[in-house]
């Protein structure tokens, strides 16, 4: 999940990423966290919890993200995915990509807007 417009030395040395989270989900080292259901309390909680800061919404992620992974339920993926992608930031969105063909079509049109790596997982 690297950009293809950087080498992957470089990308391998500054990676950030972003976990998109409805729960917890702390393998990575992260820059930020997003809870689609906004509570700011559980946003809170998990963020003090894992060390990093906590987001109420998708666009106040930094710019500088390499990755995000897209961990929401299925109807949200493209509601998170796809302003990140046109940002041209990397995602793993969860299997499967969407609930339905169109919002599926959405989430690909943006990567390829945004130039950015798409994986499903």
């Amino acid at each position: 999940m690297f950009s293809p417009n950087k080498p992957a030395s470089a990308q391998l040395a500054t990676l950030q990423a972003a976990s998109v989270v409805l729960g917890i989900a702390t393998f990575l080292t992260l820059a930020g966290i997003h809870y689609v259901d906004t509570r700011a309390e559980q946003r809170d909680k998990l963020a003090e919890e894992c060390g990093c800061p906590g987001f109420s919404d998708v666009s106040e992620l930094p710019d500088d993200l390499d990755a995000v992974s897209v961990v929401v339920p299925t109807k949200y993926h493209a509601e998170v995915a796809v302003p990140l992608l046109e940002r041209g930031v990397a995602c793993l969105v969860e299997k499967p990509l969407a609930g339905d063909i169109p919002s599926a079509d959405l989430i690909l049109a943006a990567a390829a807007r945004g130039n950015a790596a798409l994986s499903v997982g």
